[in-house]
């Protein structure tokens, strides 16, 4: 009777480590289901890592790009860039005025390096930026390269006092001409060391090479009958550097020169002091001023 109590006894016991096996297991199971959900698990913090690297490098491929503006006149600008590598385009964006609003105002393909934005309000700030980018294989454009934002004044009237002058189409003609100084007046005369009054300024103005200010060879009065349309004024108050000034007597234009800045003319004036600087009040035995005539891309 002992035997077989002890035997049934020792079943007894079997069965219920069996039993109590699976339920350890689900324990165990819901322990390590709780931790991922709370803490996440090594291989989830690694793809996190890894898309965060991504994004700092994708940050890193924007190249700093460097973008110059200098005011050309009083109504345009000139923005120059550098080629980013890779690059598809280029777009450029425009801000006039403290408050305006910022306007994409031209995209270009990968070779242009600079372009002229004329038309431009004078007596205005403004504000340029600049982007490279390339197309993705659906065709998006994607930002590459970006420049800080540039500002640049153009305005109301450009005199030499004027901040970056040299650099502007009339500061061209300006420097062009003071090249020529104390060269003799020669009845006829275009250079490049003889001039009379007209050949002066056909001089000057083809040996600057501003583009759209073009001067034939021609007589003073050839100058204002094929530039007439430029006319600005006939008060010299109203004259900047690199205008063309025509003089008249009895009827009709017998003289030019350029306005210098500052009520004073650069000319090849009489025979006796050839091509200098002098005052507004010149006369040369002309009655007074005709026409004052500002040419594209000097307004």
């Amino acid at each position: 009777m002992k035997k077989k109590t002890l035997a049934y006894m020792l079943s007894v016991a079997m069965a219920l480590t069996v039993w109590a096996a699976p339920a350890q297991v689900l324990a165990d199971t819901a322990g390590t289901e709780e931790g991922p959900s709370n803490l996440g698990s090594e291989s989830d913090m690694a793809v996190e890592e890894e898309s965060t690297a991504t994004e700092d490098t994708e940050k890193q491929e924007i190249k700093k790009m460097k973008l110059t503006c200098v005011m050309k006149s009083t109504t345009s600008v000139k923005v120059s860039w550098k080629k980013v590598s890779g690059a598809d385009g280029y777009r450029i964006y425009r801000k006039t005025g403290n408050d305006g609003d910022t306007k994409r105002i031209k995209t270009f393909g990968s070779s242009k390096t600079n372009f002229t934005n004329k038309g431009l309000k004078s007596g205005k700030n403004h504000f340029y930026t600049i982007e490279a980018y390339e197309k993705d294989t659906e065709g998006n454009k994607v930002v590459t390269g970006a420049s800080d934002t540039v500002k640049v004044f153009t305005p109301k009237k450009l005199t030499q006092s004027t901040k970056g002058f040299k650099n502007t189409n009339a500061g061209k003609i300006i420097s062009v001409a003071k090249t020529k100084l104390g060269c003799a007046y020669v009845s006829g005369g275009s250079g490049p060391n003889v001039f009379d009054c007209s050949g002066f300024v056909y001089w000057v103005y083809k040996k600057a090479g501003v583009a759209g200010a073009t001067v034939k060879r021609t007589s003073a009065a050839g100058l204002y009958s094929s530039l007439k349309k430029h006319a600005v004024s006939r008060s010299l108050s109203k004259a900047q550097p690199g205008d063309i000034v025509l003089f008249g007597s009895g009827g009709g234009i017998r003289h030019a020169a350029i306005y210098y800045g500052n009520d004073k003319l650069i000319h090849a004036s009489t025979g006796s002091t050839g091509v200098c600087i002098t005052g507004t009040s010149w006369s040369g035995g002309q009655s007074g001023v005709v026409a004052i005539l500002r040419l594209p891309n000097l307004r």
